[in-house]
């Protein structure tokens, strides 16, 4: 063990990288790639459109559908404002249930932030990212500024409410098995690719963190607030200095504390924190870390030998009336360390202390769709509770190979 951890202090991302690159899975064919993109194409033409549509709102209806903004629907409190659940009712417009977003005013930053949002919000649209109903910029009652924005409402909150619930409260346990996890981590991660490599304008959050991430009624991962986002320039893959704020503690790329501008480079070191910490249960700010002891190292110095103990327990766990979790991880137990293996590679790369050694989002979608189309087979044999040896040899094959390879590299 001491030899692996002295390998990879040394340089991880060659060893690790390459191992990753076993994980390529088959590439479609152009024409299916050209079907693809037209289609994607066609369907942001027709969001877009749609923007130009907004239900026109103000502070007196706002108020009416908050009950004025009780706190007996405020749903959560951030940085600059609180969030609100509510339901719109306009004329000629059925019933909406939404999440208004109101602005503190008085907080610095706090105009910026809305109007970083709504200048974000015209040029973005991705099933991945929280959808805007409207805004309203007005005066309350008082004659006061008052600033909000009206989301889509995600029926089951923040991934933070999931992986770190208060305790005390009336709520039920909540929790995401291991599929769920890797479901909402590719969601986060297919957000950003498109962010960083499909907009017009490439776009970095610098905010990334799991209260960040919002659940709809199928668990489905959409990545909000955009008050800290930032255009990229063109020439150099970096934003203007348009705020000193790059995020929030733990999840912050080390380069912007010595001054660096925000870059995709920031998003995917933030996105790397989060992938460790969804499937380790720890967050980076855990009072274990302390010196040079962080959510990082903590899990380069583990994850190649001791992935399972160093996961999140609560990760095989499943209320299912057939027991499917536990079938699935009794008989599939090596395959499984294995998956989380290249999961936590994937997570130690992205948050390289070096910019220059962090993935490419797009790639890193790749790569955990094909982890998940391994655990998606596991699963389908559990649930059959078949023999299923041809898939069980050709698993089996598949792990040896990989980890001959990583020997190979920790030698």
């Amino acid at each position: 063990m001491a030899s692996s951890s002295s390998s990879l202090d040394g340089d991880p991302q060659p060893k690790i990288s390459s191992v990753l690159n076993s994980l390529s899975p088959p590439s479609p064919s152009d024409g299916a790639l050209f079907v693809i993109s037209l289609f994607h194409r066609k369907e942001e033409q027709n969001n877009r459109k749609n923007y130009s549509y907004f239900l026109k709102v103000s502070y007196e209806t706002l108020s009416k559908a908050t009950d004025s903004f009780s706190s007996a629907n405020l749903v959560g409190v951030g940085s600059f404002g609180s969030v609100y659940k509510a339901v719109l009712v306009m004329p000629s417009h059925k019933a909406q249930l939404v999440a208004v977003k109101v602005f503190n005013m008085l907080r610095w930053g706090a105009s910026n932030s809305f109007i970083a949002e709504c200048e974000m919000f015209r040029n973005i649209w991705h099933r991945n990212i929280v959808k805007i109903v409207t805004s309203c910029s007005s005066v309350d009652f008082s004659g006061n500024d008052f600033k909000a924005l009206v989301y889509e409402f995600m029926e089951n909150g923040s991934l933070e409410e999931w992986l770190h619930p208060t305790f005390g409260t009336q709520n039920p346990a909540k929790n995401l098995n291991l599929l769920e996890r890797l479901d909402i981590a590719i969601d986060v991660a297919c957000a950003l690719d498109y962010l960083h490599n499909h907009c017009k304008t490439p776009i970095v959050h610098c905010d990334l963190k799991l209260s960040n991430v919002l659940l709809d009624n199928e668990l489905t991962g959409h990545l909000s607030d955009f008050g800290l986002a930032r255009f990229l320039s063109k020439t150099n893959n970096v934003a203007a200095n348009q705020s000193s704020s790059r995020g929030s503690v733990g999840y912050v790329a080390p380069e912007y504390k010595k001054g660096s501008e925000a870059s995709t480079y920031g998003d995917v070191y933030s996105f790397g924190i989060l992938l460790l910490e969804m499937f380790t249960g720890k967050k980076p700010s855990d009072h274990m870390f302390r010196d040079d002891l962080n959510l990082h190292t903590f899990v380069k110095m583990a994850y190649f030998e001791r992935a399972i103990e160093i996961a999140d327990s609560r990760l095989f766990l499943q209320e299912d009336n057939h027991n499917t979790t536990t079938k699935y991880c009794e008989r599939f137990s090596s395959e499984i360390e294995e998956c989380l293996c290249w999961i936590f590679g994937i997570g130690i790369v992205c948050s390289s202390k070096s910019p220059r050694e962090r993935m490419d989002m797009g790639y890193v979608v790749t790569k955990l769709q094909y982890i998940r189309n391994i655990l998606n087979a596991l699963h389908g044999c559990a649930r059959s509770n078949c023999n299923c040896m041809v898939c069980r040899r050709k698993m089996n094959e598949l792990a040896a190979r990989a980890q001959n390879r990583l020997k190979l590299f920790f030698l």
